[in-house]
This record gives structure tokens, C-alpha cells and sequence, in this order.
């Protein structure tokens, strides 16, 4: 009887993280999280949720390499250069669908930066 109670409490656990994830907007989907400590957000339709924080130049150029390779094999195409500065905003377009990739510093973190993807 003990194994039945423990059972039926972890299914109810489980049952209530999953319920209690984050959904991943499709456009996104490719994108998270295939690079360790990355989370993309789609900011217009979860404003502020972005907590993608990178702490090394090493950790700009992986994710720099990393968007290339996930956004163009989505066939999006890169309307500006890519380049990975604080402020810096990089948009692509797919169809009528336009992506906005804006980097900015992370408060009181002087080395970080977080990322915050965003629909137009």
C-alpha cells in the first residue's frame, strides 16, 4: 500500500512540473536549449522572461556561431551583420515574420550579458 501512495504522489509531482513549464513559442523551438545555459524567449509574447547570460568573450562567439547556424537552417534570412555587442540589435526576417536580437549588459554583472529575442 506504502508503494501505491508513493507512486500516485510522484505521478501527481510530475503531472504538476510539467503543467508548470514554460511553453517554447514554435518559432523558437530550434533554438532551446541547445547551447548550455541559454534560454530564448520570445519577449512579445513573454515580455521580460529572457534569461540568456553569457559571461566570457568565448561564451559570445560560441552563441554568434550558434544563431548563425539555427537561424539559417531555418532558412531565415540575416538582414543586418551579426555581431554580438551590448545594445547591439541584429534582426532577421522569414517570410513576414521579422526577428529582433537586441544584447544588453546585465546589471551588476560587469562581464554578462543577457539576450532577448523579440517579434516584430
Amino acid at each position: 500500500m506504502k508503494n501505491l501512495s508513493a507512486a500516485l504522489i510522484l505521478f501527481i509531482f510530475l503531472v504538476q512540473a510539467a503543467w508548470a513549464a514554460p511553453e517554447i513559442p514554435k518559432a523558437f523551438d530550434q533554438l532551446v536549449p541547445v547551447y548550455p545555459g541559454v534560454v530564448v524567449v520570445d519577449a512579445s509574447t513573454e515580455p521580460g522572461l529572457s534569461k540568456a547570460v553569457l559571461e566570457t568573450k568565448d561564451d559570445l562567439k560560441a552563441v554568434e556561431v550558434f544563431f548563425h547556424k539555427a537561424l539559417l537552417h531555418d532558412n531565415w534570412q540575416v538582414l543586418t551583420e551579426f555581431d554580438l555587442e551590448p545594445g547591439k540589435v541584429i534582426s532577421y526576417k522569414k517570410e513576414n515574420h521579422v526577428l529582433g536580437l537586441t544584447v544588453r549588459p546585465v546589471p551588476g554583472n560587469k562581464t554578462g550579458i543577457a539576450i532577448i529575442l523579440r517579434t516584430d
